[in-house]
C-alpha cells in the first residue's frame, strides 16, 4: 500500500496523521508513505523524516502533488489522504485490502470531524455530516464522497485522462476532477464507514488561510477547468443544499 500525503506547512497536524498510520495493524513492511511537500517553511519535512517517509519537493499545486506522489509510489493499492487526516481505526488498511480483494476498484473513505470545539469547527462538522448523508442518497456521480483509494492500474488510467496543465496547476476542485475522471474508468466503488477523522481549523481566519495555502485559482486555471464545469456545478448545488439544511 502506498499512502500519498501532500503537505505545505503542515507540522501542526502531520504528526497525528503519521501516528495513525504507524498504529495500523497492516504489516509495516508492506506500507510506504510518500510526503509530497510544497517547500514548507516549518518543521513539516523534518517531521516526515522522523517517520521514515519518502519525501518529494515540488512547486506543483495540490492535484499535481498527488500525481507526483503516485509516480513515485510502488504499491498495488494507492491511498490519497491529506496532512490533516487521521486514520480513525487501526484496522482501516486491513479493511481497504479486503475490499480491493473483493473486486472493488475504488474506495471512498467516510470522514468525521476530529473533536470539534470552536464554533467554526462545529459548523464545519455539521456541514460535513449533512453533505455526506445527502451523498449516500444520491447517484454515484453526485455527492461529496470522493475516491481516496485506488487499485494501481485504475489510478494510472485516471491520471492519464487528465491534461497535464490541469494536473500541475489545479489546487481547488482537485477532488471533483479525480471523481469525474474515475467514473469514466470504473463504477466499482465502495464506501468505507468511520474511516477518517479530519482536523478542522479552529478559527475562521485560519480556515481561509488554509483554503489559499496552495494559491488562489488564477483566471487561466479557470479556463483550464472548463471541461469540468458541470461536475463543479453539481458539487456547488449540493453544498448549497447542505448549507441550508445545516
Amino acid at each position: 500500500i502506498s499512502i500519498i500525503i501532500p503537505t505545505k506547512n503542515s507540522e501542526k497536524t502531520l504528526k497525528l496523521c503519521l501516528e495513525s498510520i504507524k498504529l495500523q495493524k497492516y504489516p509495516k513492511e508492506q506500507i510506504e508513505v510518500i510526503v509530497v511537500d510544497g517547500y514548507s517553511s516549518d518543521q513539516t519535512v523534518n517531521l516526515a523524516k522522523k517517520y521514515d517517509c519518502k519525501i518529494i519537493k515540488t512547486h506543483a499545486k495540490l492535484l499535481g502533488a498527488r500525481y507526483l506522489g503516485f509516480l513515485a509510489s510502488k504499491g498495488d493499492i494507492v491511498l490519497f489522504i491529506d496532512a490533516d487526516h487521521i486514520m480513525a481505526r487501526s484496522d482501516l488498511l486491513l479493511d481497504v485490502v479486503d475490499c480491493i480483494d473483493k473486486g472493488y476498484d475504488v474506495l471512498h473513505l467516510v470522514e468525521e470531524s476530529f473533536k470539534p470545539q470552536t464554533l467554526v469547527q462545529r459548523l464545519i462538522a455539521m456541514d460535513r455530516y449533512t453533505n455526506q448523508q445527502i451523498s449516500k442518497l444520491m447517484p454515484i456521480h453526485y455527492g461529496t464522497l470522493y475516491p481516496r483509494v485506488y487499485k494501481r492500474q485504475i489510478a494510472e488510467r485516471v491520471f492519464r485522462n487528465i491534461p497535464l496543465n490541469v494536473l500541475l496547476r489545479t489546487h481547488e476542485h482537485d477532488d471533483i476532477i479525480l471523481h469525474h475522471e474515475t467514473l469514466k474508468v470504473t463504477r466499482k466503488h465502495y464506501s468505507l464507514p468511520k474511516a477518517l477523522f479530519h482536523i478542522d481549523e479552529a478559527s475562521f481566519r485560519r480556515y481561509l488561510k488554509k483554503i489559499f495555502r496552495y494559491g488562489c485559482m488564477e483566471s487561466q486555471t479557470k479556463t483550464i477547468l472548463e471541461r469540468y464545469a458541470n461536475a463543479i456545478k453539481l458539487k456547488a448545488r449540493l453544498f448549497v443544499v447542505g448549507g441550508m439544511l445545516t
